[in-house]
């Protein structure tokens, strides 16, 4: 939780080349606490809004409040990983529903059943199929169920290499049988994808790939 805290003061303190105005400290100590009420919005029963304004307070004025911080911190971790197994219960449940609706769609190809589907936004050119040695270089856009972007190379205006030793198997399984400028869209299973890895994606996120072969890489 500290090294949280001194990461967020690290980066606050960057935003300002000089001691800032006091209407932008209020700003920003405003957006703060409405990013921490937030995230207790969305977990609760595992914070008490009231007791944390009192620590804060308690703080400010240097007085010292009765806590056993090893355990405190050992039971937020406790409840990091119960909010966690929660959202992934949750995401994953979404994912395969999602898959059960999206494979009822006509134009949705089936790669494995309630895993992977696809369906061609662009055709490319079948005299150029594509090969699964080496790189090849495509425009993507990778995004969660919910709408969180990932990734956008359009947007970005710059086209990524793609090497297949590297890639998730979703996206290998997926691109089968495509060519070169062919554009599909890819919907992956969390199996497929980072599963409960929640570095990129939140834990059992369906992947939904949008993405367009540009070049071979030799």
């Amino acid at each position: 939780m500290k090294k949280i805290c001194s990461v967020a003061f690290l980066i606050v303190s960057a935003l300002f080349a000089e001691k800032p105005s006091e209407k932008k400290v209020k700003e920003v100590s405003k957006y703060i606490g409405y990013t921490l009420s937030k995230d207790m919005e969305e977990a609760p029963g595992y914070y008490d809004k009231e007791a944390l304004i009192e620590g804060i307070r308690a703080y400010s004025k240097g007085e010292s409040v009765h806590i056993d911080e090893q355990e405190a911190q050992r039971l937020f971790l406790e409840a990091m990983d119960e909010i966690s197994e929660k959202q992934a219960k949750e995401n994953l449940d979404k994912a395969e529903c999602f898959l059960e609706h999206i494979a009822q769609k006509e134009a949705v190809i089936e790669v494995q059943k309630q895993r992977l589907y696809y369906k061609v936004k662009k055709e490319g050119d079948k005299t150029k199929p594509l090969k699964k040695e080496g790189a090849v270089t495509v425009h993507c856009m990778i995004q969660t169920l919910d709408g969180m972007v990932v990734l956008d190379t359009w947007k970005d205006e710059k086209p990524l290499e793609l090497d297949f030793s590297d890639v998730i198997e979703g996206v290998s399984l997926g691109l089968e049988g495509a060519s070169i400028g062919e554009r599909r869209v890819l919907y992956i299973h969390p199996d497929l994808a980072y599963k409960k890895s929640a570095t990129l994606v939140p834990p059992e996120s369906l992947l939904i790939v949008d993405v367009e072969t540009q070049a071979v890489t030799p």
